[in-house]
């Protein structure tokens, strides 16, 4: 007997073969559970990045869509402490966004083969402006807004029967007007698209989106290559102040934003206010050379709300855009500011307002109000520090320096 008394030679050898297997088949256990639990941590991790790559996709998908118009604009820190609490959440503003980033010369972004004019073609006038309908007058009699009531840096209350300008605070200082420099974009478009153009079809090209994206504007929520009409173009650039509307409006209307915006500065022209006014783009994105005073976006405001088609885009509080491709039924549309002045006591109807924002404008509004002492007023401001700041400062103008409601209290 060797090794085990207990065991024979064959007995011993045999034990230890099957030890020897045990052994093997262990470690090839472990060695399973390795590739296991390492093809577990890669399919994790696998997981972790598609998750990861869905929810940029949801962020990207969100900014081009005005769903929530007023995320990016009312911040906590621009929240009025006056603003009445059931306003405080945030969760209602202005909605009117553009970057501040600066838009120098030659920083479009690059033209694809894809895009070029849809539209017009030959441009024709409809019709001619002219400064001459509109020269306000400000004397003696002209209210100082510097008060408690009206906080914005800039201010300007006329009169369109009489054309007195009944209040100012730095209203004819320069501005940069943000996103109400919408307002001569349709403007300008409109002096040349005709009703027979309304509903011609075009599709939202790459430069319009790629504008949109690079600056971070608020957007209507069209996408590219998607089927709309002119007039959702209209709608689009107003209610929800979307600059891929507006872009694809310059194009449709000139063949390219460059050449629209020319067409800006020659209706500014028109209007008597190229000492004043220039325009460097068609959205309002922050530039040197756009900019304006209150003055002037009183009587550009005036100008385009002698047109219909203008008069009511600028007056519709909802819209729905024609069903397309990508929005089946089609894109709902807001204009924020008239939905949350119209409960407001302001001594008469606003019928048409434009809003703006960008960091060096601060909010900023123009609107139009039909008093119910039958006259008609416009009021511009600029340099609010919250959406809702603007829309109570509107408010205020028109009871203090319009109506003069004596009646009137703040909130």
């Amino acid at each position: 007997m060797t090794g085990n008394s207990y065991y024979s030679n064959e007995e011993y050898e045999r034990k230890r073969e099957i030890r020897r297997a045990r052994v093997e088949a262990e470690k090839a256990r472990q060695n399973r559970n390795k590739k296991l639990f390492l093809g577990g941590l890669i399919l994790l991790a696998l997981l972790l990045l598609i998750v990861f790559a869905i929810v940029m996709i949801v962020k990207l998908a969100g900014k081009n869509k005005k769903v929530n118009i007023e995320d990016s604009l009312s911040p906590a820190s621009l929240v009025s402490t006056q603003i009445p609490e059931k306003y405080e959440t945030g969760d209602v503003t202005v909605g009117d966004i553009e970057s501040g980033e600066e838009l120098k010369s030659g920083d479009e972004p690059s033209v694809s083969d894809e895009t070029g004019s849809q539209g017009l073609g030959n441009l024709t006038k409809r019709f001619d402006v002219s400064g001459d309908e509109f020269r306000f007058v400000s004397d003696t009699d002209t209210k100082d807004m510097s008060s408690e009531e009206f906080t914005s840096e800039y201010g300007y209350v006329v009169c369109l029967d009489t054309g007195k300008v009944l209040a100012s605070k730095s209203g004819f200082e320069k501005m940069f007007p943000a996103s109400m420099t919408k307002i001569m974009t349709v403007l300008t478009a409109r002096i040349y698209i005709s009703d027979e153009h309304l509903d011609d079809v075009v599709k939202l090209s790459y430069n319009a989106k790629a504008y949109d994206l690079k600056y971070g504007c608020s957007s209507a929520g069209y996408e590219e290559g998607e089927t709309l009409t002119v007039r959702d173009l209209f709608y689009g650039t107003i209610l929800p102040s979307g600059a891929e509307a507006a872009y694809m409006l310059a194009e449709y209307t000139a063949g390219t934003h460059e050449d629209f915006v020319d067409l800006m500065n020659e209706t500014v022209k028109d209007l008597g206010l190229q000492d004043t006014t220039h325009f460097a783009n068609c959205v309002g994105v922050y530039d040197d050379n756009n900019y304006s005073n209150c003055n002037d976006i009183a009587v550009i405001l005036a100008a385009a709300m002698q047109d219909e088609f203008l008069a009511e885009v600028l007056g519709t509080r909802r819209y729905t855009s024609s069903g397309s491709e990508f929005h089946t039924q089609g894109v709902e549309l807001s204009n924020w500011f008239l939905r949350r002045i119209e409960d407001k006591d302001t001594g008469g109807y606003v019928c048409g307002a434009k809003t703006g924002f960008v960091n060096q404008s601060g909010c900023c509004g123009a609107s139009m109000m039909k008093g119910d002492d039958g006259k008609t007023y416009i009021c511009v401001s600029g340099k609010a520090w919250s959406s809702w700041r603007c829309i109570y400062d509107h408010v205020a103008a028109y009871n203090i320096y319009a109506i003069g409601n004596t009646g009137y209290h703040k909130g």
